[in-house]
């Protein structure tokens, strides 16, 4: 479905969600990111389970009240536990470059934090999936293998370290 969304966007409006938005589904093209993306899924599957024991089975964050008011709220408190850590970094490192000219991390840690910009989207969207995938299916396992496929996905494509 995901696949679809970008290739619709892509097609249509000429909107490419690839590297403007989130940095999924690029192309995997050579061997070595296809062979990265394989031995990426073990590892994110491993981080998923866990994050979705988390979120959803110890915390019951997933809204079995049936309130819009209490599914927004849930799901939102879902988001924010994922993503305020990276926010809370860029805010560390940015704030002060732009208020005070004075650089809280070195240049090379610096530059690395300028890739949340498409991790925080990436992770709201993961977040939203397995949210979803739980309150249908009332298990961890589906949402835990599609968010494991899309940042295996993601991963493989967008990091030097597979070129």
């Amino acid at each position: 479905m995901l696949f679809f969304i970008v290739y619709v966007t892509e097609t249509i409006f000429t909107f490419n969600l690839r590297i403007f938005v989130i940095p999924v589904f690029n192309i995997l093209s050579p061997l070595s990111r296809a062979g990265m993306f394989l031995l990426l899924i073990p590892f994110y599957l491993i981080y998923f389970l866990a994050e979705g024991l988390y979120l959803h089975e110890f915390h019951d964050w997933s809204g079995d009240k049936y309130g819009l008011v209490s599914q927004v709220r849930s799901i939102s408190k879902a988001v924010c536990v994922r993503i305020c850590p990276y926010v809370g970094l860029v805010c560390i490192n940015y704030l002060p470059l732009f208020l005070l000219n004075l650089r809280v991390f070195p240049v090379f840690l610096g530059f690395l934090m300028e890739f949340f910009w498409g991790i925080v989207p990436l992770f709201i969207v993961s977040v939203a999936l397995s949210w979803w995938m739980y309150r249908s299916t009332s298990s961890i396992g589906i949402g835990a293998i599609l968010n494991a496929l899309l940042f295996a996905w993601s991963s493989a494509g967008i990091f030097p370290l597979s070129a």
